[in-house]
């Protein structure tokens, strides 16, 4: 598996390497001509009675490039693939959460992280209150359980399972929701841990935003840092206020959003950096996800959008929903991979989430 994978982060640095050459080698090559020459065996079978013989003209080939050096559709001005207006958006609906009629009354729902840890139900953090909720396909809370101190992040870690941060308590919790949602496990931090996800054995964690050494660490399940990402070759700092991070399908990139510096970030899991994405109409981003096709989805807070980057930081296009969705702040892909869940920090909509079905 490890050779594998590294055999795929080689492959993903060298093709900008061997992008040009072959699509100069595909442009030059624009045509095929062959000349056909007759054997004596064709004048031979050519004399036969009753025999007919196909004749062979010249033939041509009207070049095209192969599927991988394909470009991308265009991109216009207003951040749209090809000129269409949220092209990958095919719905979006409000889902409330409906709590329980005996349930004490609370502060308002501020939906930090969430993660679908099964096809029916999905995990929502709650930093104002301070709990941990399982969200049933209905829309109904299903269990809830009381953390130690607020949670911010939450990442699958398999069926039934997840990881959610306390930034708090220096901590990382690994629940199980059967029979009912509990703590399995944790491990301590000597940091302020907020945005986390799987990325092969072990996780990922944006480490101290606003402060001046925020960074991206990797734990092991034992809480060892394997990796501390931080700062360049001459000391310059990567980051300002990381927030979210997810992994690609391959566990060979990893995507972090830079909140208060406006950006995006591709970076391998040994600290190298593959790009740094940003945008005129991306503000505030939070919570990041991909999808099956390895697409990148972020959510801009304060840009009140969705932009949809290749796992090259490409802006493919943005979604926009101006009548309701406000402050998206996590994303997560349903197991089908048909739609996905955004939460909203809006004061209107922060009681539930939307339903993003996406083509």
């Amino acid at each position: 598996m490890l050779q594998y994978k590294a055999a795929i982060t080689k492959a993903t640095q060298a093709a900008d390497t061997v992008e040009e050459p072959l699509k100069k080698m595909y442009e030059d090559n624009n045509m095929f001509t062959y000349d056909i020459e007759l054997t004596e065996e064709y004048d031979e079978i050519s004399k036969l009675e009753g025999v007919d013989v196909a004749t062979v003209d010249v033939v041509s080939y009207t070049h095209a490039l192969p599927p991988f050096l394909t470009l991308p559709p265009p991109v216009t001005e207003q951040g749209m693939a090809g000129g269409l207006e949220n092209a990958s958006l095919r719905h979006i609906e409000f889902v409330p959460i409906a709590h329980d009629a005996e349930r004490p009354r609370r502060a308002q729902d501020c939906f930090t992280g969430c993660v679908y840890v099964h096809a029916e139900k999905l995990l929502l953090a709650d930093w104002t209150n301070g709990v941990v909720e399982i969200i049933n396909k209905f829309g109904i809370v299903a269990d809830t359980l009381a953390m130690e101190k607020p949670p911010w992040g939450a990442a699958l870690v398999c069926e039934d399972r997840a990881v959610v941060t306390c930034p708090k308590a220096r901590k990382v919790f690994f629940l199980e929701t059967e029979p009912h949602l509990h703590v399995m496990s944790y491990f301590t931090t000597d940091c302020e841990c907020f945005g986390v996800c799987k990325i092969g054995d072990n996780y990922a964690c944006t480490c101290d935003p606003w402060s001046k050494s925020s960074s991206v660490k990797i734990f092991s399940q034992t809480g060892e840092v394997i990796t501390t990402i931080q700062a360049d070759s001459i000391g310059q700092p990567y980051f300002r206020c990381p927030l979210h991070i997810c992994s690609d399908f391959f566990n060979s990139c990893m995507y972090i959003t830079d909140a208060t510096a406006d950006c995006v970030y591709g970076i391998t899991p040994q600290g190298d950096i593959l790009f740094c994405y940003t945008h005129k109409e991306l503000d505030y981003p939070t919570g990041i996800e991909t999808d099956r096709n390895n697409r990148v989805y972020v959510c801009g807070r304060y840009s009140k959008n969705i932009q949809i980057l290749s796992n090259l930081g490409q802006l493919l296009e943005t979604l926009w929903d101006s009548e309701g969705l406000q402050s998206p702040s996590a994303i997560s892909f349903h197991p089908h991979g048909d739609h996905a869940a955004v939460t909203d920090l809006d004061g209107n909509t922060a009681m539930g989430f939307w339903k993003l079905s996406l083509a």
